[in-house]
């Protein structure tokens, strides 16, 4: 099986994007290897990386990074600090820019989240008025949960997102089986 172009698949996918389509999956088809390398990565204590736009030393910092998580990653730590960047230079290329911010977390099973956190992502750079759009990617565990809110439920949604005492209330409001799960739509179901 030939590698999709990620590069190719960010700039269809920024061409599809609209008010009716406000998101796009793609499924980036790691190889055998990389899933494996992911797999056998292990994350004893959650972790946030951030990088800013200085990705020279990404490959790295993010070396640093995987073996920080489990001492048990050193013989991994080099290769996916590789596929990170590459995924990253694919995406710059194919948003368009010259950088980017780089989050990269790490997380361990919990049931914190059975009832979901449904949220907006804030803008980056206020007062920025174009479109702003993110790439994201999950490497290892479940992936993140999208939802095509109808646009009448916009105003509600937004009063009561920034009370966490209303994720019960949201979680009811909204219907979970509308929630768009990137893994899912790589299986086709």
């Amino acid at each position: 099986m030939q590698k999709i172009s990620i590069v190719s698949e960010v700039k269809n996918s920024l061409r599809r994007l609209n008010a009716n389509k406000p998101f796009i999956n793609f499924n980036i088809e790691l190889s055998e290897e990389e899933i494996n390398k992911l797999n056998n990565m292990r994350i004893d204590t959650p972790r946030a990386y951030d990088n800013f736009g200085t990705l020279d030393q990404i490959v790295n910092e993010l070396d640093a990074f995987i073996k920080s998580l489990n001492p048990n990653n050193a013989d991994l730590s080099q290769s996916i600090s590789i596929l990170i960047d590459e995924l990253v230079k694919e995406v710059i290329i194919g948003f368009g820019k010259e950088t980017a911010w780089v989050t990269v977390r790490a997380s361990i099973a919990t049931d914190l989240w059975d009832t979901p956190r449904w949220h907006t992502d804030g803008y980056y750079y206020p007062p920025y008025t174009g479109i702003q759009y993110k790439g994201l990617f999950t490497l290892k565990g479940p992936a993140s949960l999208f939802y095509p809110l109808p646009h009448d439920l916009r105003p509600k949604f937004n009063s009561l997102q920034f009370d966490s005492a209303n994720r019960e209330v949201i979680a009811n409001m909204l219907a979970l089986s509308q929630a768009i799960s990137p893994a899912a739509q790589r299986q086709g179901t």
